[in-house]
């Protein structure tokens, strides 16, 4: 539906997709360990390159090391390049990196006391596909947390950052009013929508209105089953409030007195 302009570029490129999701360990040992394990199915996917005689006699040994999860773990360090490197060598074409996640392994290991061990693991495994790599074509990482460019990517200084206050893709965070209208209008529940915008419109990204995607999913599934059904705070049981936690217990009074104030409804001004 995007038309010719996007679709010629369909199966053109190799792309390294990849989500640190699963990267939230009790420790750094774990966390690691998961992400070989990513790597490592990434590499599966590309296994066809080692029938190929494109690799040299390093990069075949790393590569088989990293598919079969017995690498060295300096190896991971700089596992992404690594894969973009051959995967350039058997296709010809240069590759898109998709990195998705990317600061769930840094909060967590914030939290839980190994952020400098991570910290040195995603720096060195960004770093080395990231910049100056010959092999690539342009990535995307995307994340709840901004990329600062002054800690993981200090190396790194041709970043385009779009953050929630910039209009650029400001609609592609969740769903637009016109998205959920037209939802409702599908399913028959349009009287629903003031329900709808009350309980799930509370974001502004850019100057566009977003809603909730999973809350307002679940409304809608749950009213076409039941038209009596009643909102539900849904997105409240996902997601983790963990530096806000932080924040309150370890704050001053100053701190806690702001943060109740923007719990009555009031506003708090900063310089940042």
């Amino acid at each position: 539906k995007a038309g010719d302009e996007y679709a010629e570029y369909m199966g053109q490129y190799p792309v390294i997709n990849i989500s640190l999701k699963s990267m939230k360990q009790a420790s750094y040992e774990f966390a690691f360990l998961e992400f070989k394990r990513i790597m490592s199915k990434e590499f599966d996917r590309y296994r066809e390159v080692l029938k190929l005689d494109i690799l040299s006699p390093s990069e075949r040994r790393k590569f088989e090391g990293i598919y079969n999860d017995i690498a060295e773990n300096s190896v991971y360090f700089s596992s992404i390049s690594l894969l973009s490197d051959c995967l350039y060598k058997a296709y010809n074409k240069k590759v898109i990196i998709l990195i998705d996640e990317y600061d769930v392994p840094l909060e967590n290991a914030y939290f839980e006391g190994f952020y400098k061990p991570m910290v040195d693991l995603i720096r060195s495994a960004f770093e080395s596909a990231l910049k100056t790599n010959n092999s690539l074509e342009f990535a995307v990482i995307t994340g709840c947390l901004r990329i600062s460019k002054e800690s993981i990517f200090s190396g790194l200084n041709n970043l385009n950052i779009y953050p929630i206050t910039e209009s650029l893709f400001s609609d592609n965070f969740g769903f637009t009013e016109l998205e959920v209208l037209d939802m409702i209008k599908y399913y028959k529940i349009e009287n629903k929508f003031s329900e709808i915008k009350e309980w799930y419109n509370g974001y502004m990204f850019g100057k566009t209105e977003i809603y909730n995607p999973w809350s307002v999913i679940k409304y809608v599934q749950a009213v076409s089953y039941d038209n009596t059904s009643f909102p539900k705070p849904y997105w409240s049981n996902t997601s983790s409030n963990s530096i806000i936690k932080d924040l309150i217990s370890k704050g001053d009074s100053d701190t806690r007195e702001k943060i109740e104030l923007l719990i009555n409804g009031g506003s708090v001004e900063k310089i940042i």
